[in-house]
């Protein structure tokens, strides 16, 4: 009876800490999404009106492109969206990021529901839902990729969707050239063609202007998140050094993907996956705080039940806001624990196959250790 009356005095404890609380920041996104009709500039649902504003375009037949920043992707596989008003699109739209990163766990392996609140109670995770963006379908999109690796078409799908939304996505298509090859082919025509195909959809409406219309808004942008160019540019930098310093970066992570999945190593493919993740954010000229969101993928790769790790990632509410405000702090302490996470992820799955080949009897077959 004992034992019973604490098993039910800890789930109690499990419900209040990992179910009850995590949801607790998300009570003034229920009470916005119930009361508010139309878009106020005060940054609640900031990005989601700009998508939704896209959507109605794409809707009516017109172009998205006269203040809409993705690619034709984003504006037409979610057009749907576009016909409904401005609160139930937020409505809709808000429930499919909640979706996504729950998604996104549950494709990782991750199956306890306490670690699912842990990850919603981030700040990456609460802002991306705050805002409205799109960043919860490039971590669906790499969960995916990983998740379906030996499937060629899936992963092409999955890569595909998260590119079209962002470029940003790209260095994973260098991981499944190292480690897959042709699947890498397959991906990035795949990619090709849906944004073709989108672009083709709204009669290529924007095509012409949007590399120049993006550059203009990353030199407007790219000093005040916590991107490489920021911090170089906050040492005192000037704008092309910025740049060198951050193609250098891409380049160096670039050859540790082809190193790490070349190794004849049981975690070598996970490795060269961990730096593709990594290269998607060191290598991107402008970073939001809602972009360390991708930092899950990875933790979840090796963290699939909950322990006292998965309160690491709350370290992100030292940076609470989106900007740096001018400040090299922020950023170096976004970055490092980006890093910090990224590195602590890859060397438990080290340690983790470490001590279960010195606990294989000898003579026995090596077994998998990824899943």
């Amino acid at each position: 009876m004992r034992v019973v009356g604490v098993t039910r005095v800890r789930r109690v404890l499990d419900v209040f800490f990992f179910g009850f609380i995590p949801m607790l920041p998300f009570v003034p996104v229920l009470v916005q999404l119930a009361v508010r009709r139309r878009y106020l500039a005060d940054g609640w649902f900031f990005d989601g009106h700009w998508l939704w504003a896209g959507w109605q375009h794409v809707a009516h037949g017109q172009n998205p492109y006269v203040d809409f920043l993705y690619p034709a992707p984003a504006a037409v596989l979610p057009a749907p969206i576009g016909w409904l008003g401005y609160r139930p699109a937020m409505i809709v739209w808000t429930t499919l990021l909640f979706a996504m990163i729950v998604a996104s766990l549950r494709l990782l392996g991750v199956r306890d529901w306490r670690c699912c609140g842990i990850a919603l109670l981030t700040m990456p995770a609460l802002s991306s839902i705050h805002l409205g963006t799109p960043t919860p379908v490039l971590m669906l999109s790499a969960a995916l990729a990983w998740r379906y690796r030996d499937r060629p078409w899936l992963v092409s799908a999955g890569l595909a969707l998260g590119i079209g939304f962002k470029i940003m996505l790209w260095p994973l298509l260098v991981w499944l050239a190292v480690t897959r090859f042709w699947t890498s082919v397959r991906s990035g025509l795949a990619t090709v063609a849906l944004v073709v195909g989108c672009w083709a959809i709204i009669g290529f409406a924007g095509a012409s202007t949007y590399t120049s219309n993006l550059r203009g808004t990353e030199d407007i942008d790219q000093f005040r998140g916590y991107s490489i160019v920021a911090l170089a540019h906050r040492a005192g930098l000037g704008l092309t050094s910025s740049h060198v310093v951050l193609a250098l970066v891409a380049l160096v992570l670039v050859g540790l993907i082809v190193v790490a999945g070349r190794r004849k190593t049981a975690t070598a493919d996970r490795d060269a996956f961990i730096l593709a993740i990594a290269t998607t954010l060191l290598a991107s000229p402008v970073i939001w705080g809602h972009y360390f969101l991708l930092v899950l993928v990875a933790f979840a790769l090796t963290n699939r039940s909950f322990g006292i790790e998965w309160l690491l990632p709350l370290a992100f509410w030292v940076i609470p806001q989106e900007e740096n405000f001018g400040s090299a702090v922020p950023i170096v302490l976004g970055l490092g624990l980006f890093i910090a996470l990224l590195v602590w992820s890859a060397r438990r799955e080290q340690l983790v196959d470490w001590e279960m080949r010195r606990r294989r009897p000898v003579g026995l077959a090596r077994a998998p250790v990824q899943p």
